[in-house]
């Protein structure tokens, strides 16, 4: 109803007009009711809606309008995102929202919808992927449906990535459900285990268990895996072809939401490499890696719980302290390699001789004791340790070469002779020396009254004196080399004993018995007389450049004789004493310096060339060393031996050198066994090198064969010839 006033002469008139508007409310109640549905509707859809109106001949759109399912997607809220350029919205990378503005302005100009997908990246991480649908109204206004599917890429990505993991890791990968059968395994799993998937498939993982692991390791797994969802652990199994092997396994259990459990997933890796690893290294802390017997640590450990079991059953126990006699004369004559074999078939033979209640042990170096836990008497005591004295001198093969070595042998008993363990080992040592210096190779008991003594010796020394009235001994020559010019320049004269029935005999073996039994003088003239005949053949050949190397002992260097026996030699052979050198140990030099001074000093006014042989193994003085009239150093085998590992063997060589040089004195380096040794010295300005490397100990005709190979020895006989 609408009311009108109008004004007259007669006064105001009013007027009423009727108009039925009840179709017009209810057209404008229904289109309430759409737009609340589409409110509705447009608040509550899951994928993100953006009304969009053009700006600028459509260069440029905004936001009329977002769904809070946008806010989501752009991590903003829908008031903030009302009028924003779409430009803003998407600051990714102009080119992608190019290629997005492409398409909104041909749906507004072609009316017509359009899809697009927008992905956006931070290195190789997916960042926003947005599948987009572009729609324009009637009303001229476009709207953009967005679906948001980075967490489902994300998720495909990741499951992917899984997967690969799974199929391509290098631990074995075992998956089982609810029941624990299994329902699936890696390629791992096949190479480690032998069996494939379809062979394993619905069946219990015990199917792999080997036997070996207790049942209660079992258990405990179980109850970890239900209490804690996880357990790791050692266990044992086998493959399909038998063969059973450690392993390390990561075993967890996989829940559902509900909270029970949907799955168990096991990783593990075969362990076998690692526990042999361990193996050695628990083995090398206790034994001695070249023999494998206890090593000293271990060996006192044990001791002292047998000498705890002795105390509580009141019994004696026995310690052997066993020592080789000259062994290092075999590792400086014939090499450490050739030490090494020999160490290790002593300690067989020990092994061989020895209950499995005994104890063994390499102490070190040459050094082995034994503890014998069961014994009848002193009497059957003496027995054992004179049976294994026996054994131990009988010859090694060593590398086709014979080789004899004798043991000194020193006895301490339980309680008699100590209750503690450094107390047994301190007087079986000391017996060990007493039976030394009573000849070597006998025993002796810390108890003088039941020591006995071996004839051995004095027998060898019989043999020796028949040797040398019946010419046993013959003289080897090693070879010393020029590092200048790589020739042969001198030989060192080696003696050997072929033995009529024993074939040779060790240099170890019968030279401390040569020098203790008196035989060494006659033997030593021998030596000499030989060597410079021998060295005067050479020179008639041609080899008139060669100078020969002859040891002297202790006796001779103390012999009034000396001169004497040197001159003869040299008239008889029509040498020149330049020809000749004379080697001393330095531990000889230093037992009485000015005598050494003396004798030494008339062979050097003779001509003759004086070289200190074993030079930084003694304890010399240089205060006396420097007096000596020596014209050479022999570097000792110990430094060179090790100068490729040893910085400090290296070290002291290149100084022995350097000092030598600085006191005008030539250095013969010995032992010289490899390619590396020799470059070595040859760089430190070392002038004569001698070792294996250049050649062993060799008989005359060999080392004239030698020589005749030599180029510069074949231009000396030329010239003599012509």
């Amino acid at each position: 109803m609408t009311l009108s006033a109008m004004h007259s002469s007669s006064g105001p008139i009013i007027y009423v007009a009727w108009q039925d508007i009840s179709e017009t409310k209810a057209l404008h109640q229904s289109l309430q009711r759409s737009e609340a549905r589409f409110q509705e509707l447009f608040q509550s859809m899951p994928n993100g809606v953006l009304v969009l109106l053009p700006r600028e001949s459509a260069a440029e759109f905004e936001v009329q309008s977002a769904n809070p399912a946008c806010e989501q997607i752009f991590q903003r809220s829908s008031y903030s995102l009302k009028g924003i350029s779409l430009r803003d919205l998407l600051p990714y990378s102009r080119k992608k929202v190019d290629d997005l503005y492409d398409l909104i302005k041909k749906t507004w100009q072609e009316n017509t919808p359009h899809a697009h997908t927008f992905t956006v990246y931070k290195g190789h991480r997916l960042r926003l992927w947005l599948d987009i649908q572009i729609y324009k109204l009637s009303s001229g206004e476009l709207v953009a449906i967005l679906d948001d599917r980075t967490e489902k890429e994300q998720n495909r990505v990741r499951l992917e990535l899984y997967t690969n993991v799974y199929r391509q890791s290098r631990q074995a990968v075992l998956i089982s459900d609810q029941n624990n059968q299994i329902i699936s395994v890696n390629e791992a799993f096949t190479e480690l285990t032998g069996y494939k998937e379809d062979e394993v498939r619905g069946h219990n993982p015990r199917i792999l268990a080997s036997g070996k692991v207790p049942t209660a390791t079992y258990q405990r797994m179980w109850h970890a895996l239900q209490d804690n969802g996880c357990w790791q652990g050692e266990l044992w199994d086998r493959t399909k072809d038998g063969r059973v092997y450690p392993k390390w396994i990561n075993i967890n259990t996989v829940r559902d939401t509900a909270g029970k459990i949907s799955n168990y997933i096991a990783s593990f890796s075969d362990i076998t490499e690692q526990k042999n690893a361990e193996e050695q290294i628990q083995h090398l802390s206790y034994h001695d890696p070249l023999t494998h017997l206890l090593n000293r640590f271990s060996f006192e450990e044990r001791l002292s719980q047998a000498i705890s079991v002795s105390q509580h059953e009141q019994r004696e126990l026995a310690i052997l302290f066993i020592d080789l006699d000259r062994f290092k004369d075999i590792n400086d004559t014939l090499g450490h390699r050739v030490g090494d074999e020999l160490l290790k078939a002593v300690a067989k033979r020990l092994k061989g001789k020895i209950k499995e209640s005994d104890l063994l042990a390499r102490l070190g170096g040459d050094e082995f004791t034994i503890a014998f836990t069961h014994f009848s008497n002193h009497n059957h005591l003496a027995l054992k340790t004179s049976t294994l004295l026996e054994s131990l001198s009988e010859p090694y093969e060593i590398n086709d070469q014979p080789i004899y070595i004798t043991p000194s042998i020193g006895v301490s008993v339980y309680p008699n002779d100590g209750e503690t363990v450094p107390e047994l080992m301190k007087h079986a040592d000391a017996a060990m020396y007493h039976a030394k210096s009573l000849g070597r190779k006998n025993f002796q008991f810390h108890c003088s009254t039941i020591s006995e003594q071996t004839q051995q010796r004095l027998n060898l020394g019989q043999q020796l004196n028949q040797a040398l009235q019946d010419a046993q001994f013959e003289l080897y020559y090693q070879p010393q080399i020029d590092t200048v010019c790589g020739n042969i320049c001198a030989l060192e004269a080696l003696i050997r004993w072929h033995h009529p029935e024993r074939g040779m005999v060790s240099p170890a073996e019968f030279i401390p018995v040569l020098e203790d039994s008196g035989l060494i003088e006659p033997v030593g003239e021998w030596v000499l007389r030989t060597a410079c005949q021998q060295l005067a053949d050479w020179h008639q050949q041609g080899f008139k450049h060669l100078r020969m190397s002859v040891n002297l002992s202790a006796r001779q260097l103390r012999s009034t004789g000396l001169i004497s026996q040197v001159t003869a030699a040299l008239d008889h052979c029509g040498l020149s004493a330049r020809a000749l050198e004379l080697e001393i140990t330095e531990s000889l030099a230093m037992e009485n310096p000015e005598q050494a001074i003396a004798i030494l000093g008339q062979l050097s006014d003779m001509g003759i060339s004086i070289a200190i042989d074993d030079f930084g193994t003694g304890y010399s003085s240089l205060a006396y060393l420097k007096k000596l009239p020596i014209q050479i150093l022999k570097l000792d085998r110990e430094f060179v031996s090790h100068i490729e590992t040893d910085s400090n063997d290296a070290a002291i060589s290149a100084a022995t050198i350097s000092l030598a040089h600085s006191l005008g004195l030539k250095v013969v380096a010995e032992g010289v066994e490899t390619q590396q040794q020799h470059d070595f010295l040859q760089q430190q300005g070392c002038d004569y090198l001698q070792g294996y490397f250049h050649g062993r100990p060799m008989p005359p005709t060999e080392i004239t064969a030698a020589l005749l190979d030599s180029t510069e020895s074949k231009k000396v006989i030329e010239e003599v010839t012509t």
